[in-house]
């Protein structure tokens, strides 16, 4: 985690915390499981650490795919978007971190809507105009 998020959560080891938390929380959610059967969500949760760690200003870690490479083809909803963002902002709140930094957190990830999300839910626009056209 960026250094200075890493101390607002209080542990060297946040970025890890915050993962394992944050996967147990999207694996029980049962609208979500499905996007994740048959993933090898050990090697995910090494690179979402490595990404948060990059997305918040950190370290630049992640040799990832790109964002709309690593998600194409999955059918992400905005709906499901919305879900795993809820899911992150709680573990951030349940860990302690103050609400200003979550806020800068959340928006420097909503940008990535557009890259990952191919459907939008019913009455939301998807940020990339694609539910204009449907």
């Amino acid at each position: 985690m960026a250094r200075g998020h890493e101390r607002r959560l209080g542990r060297a080891d946040a970025f890890q915390v915050a993962v394992e938390s944050f996967y147990r929380r999207v694996l029980r959610d049962a609208k979500l499981r499905p996007y994740f059967e048959g993933i090898d969500v050990e090697r995910l949760k090494r690179h979402q650490h490595a990404f948060l760690a990059m997305a918040i200003g950190g370290v630049h870690g992640y040799l990832g795919r790109t964002m709309a490479a690593a998600h194409a083809r999955m059918d992400i909803s905005d709906e499901a978007f919305d879900r795993i963002m809820d899911h992150l902002v709680a573990t951030l709140e349940d860990l302690g971190m103050d609400l200003e930094t979550i806020r800068d957190i959340g928006s420097g990830l909503l940008p990535l809507r557009h890259d990952i999300c191919e459907r939008a839910a019913p009455g939301v626009a998807a940020s990339n105009g694609e539910a204009a056209r449907r």
